[in-house]
């Protein structure tokens, strides 16, 4: 990430000298630069605040895609309750929080729906026994 153009203290300083109503104190040189610099980051923060909300909106669709497949083998109370929770404001999710669940949901997902059935105990010996190959794909 960029280093902030202006900082919280040249702000602070800026205004300070706006409210103590002394005009020959008040740079408007260094006023206009501040203020040009402030619209420049806050158009930039207005970008990474939409870049975030899309990424954290496709991550809430991949959970409740995966919920929803899981919910449907097998009901459980935990599901339902972070399908609830997921369903409605995205804001109320720090991204951190949304990317921990993505990765616990992904492995309960894979528990549940495993990639290949070649790893799968079907039963020892005789005829309980069965062939991956027999499972249409």
């Amino acid at each position: 990430m960029k280093k902030a153009i202006i900082d919280s203290g040249a702000l602070r300083k800026l205004a300070d000298d706006i409210s103590s109503e002394s005009l020959d104190e008040l740079n408007l040189d260094a006023l206009a630069e501040v203020l040009a610099a402030a619209a420049a980051q806050l158009e930039e923060l207005a970008s990474l605040r939409q870049d975030c909300r899309l990424l954290k909106e496709e991550y809430r669709t991949r959970i409740l895609g995966m919920l929803k497949a899981i919910i449907a083998c097998k009901p459980d109370d935990d599901s339902a309750m972070l399908a609830s929770r997921l369903a409605g404001d995205i804001e109320q999710f720090r991204a951190e929080q949304l990317i921990r669940q993505y990765h616990r949901v992904a492995a309960r997902f894979r528990n549940r729906f495993p990639a290949s059935f070649r790893y799968l105990n079907f039963g020892r010996g005789g005829d309980s026994e069965k062939r991956w190959e027999e499972h249409k794909i």
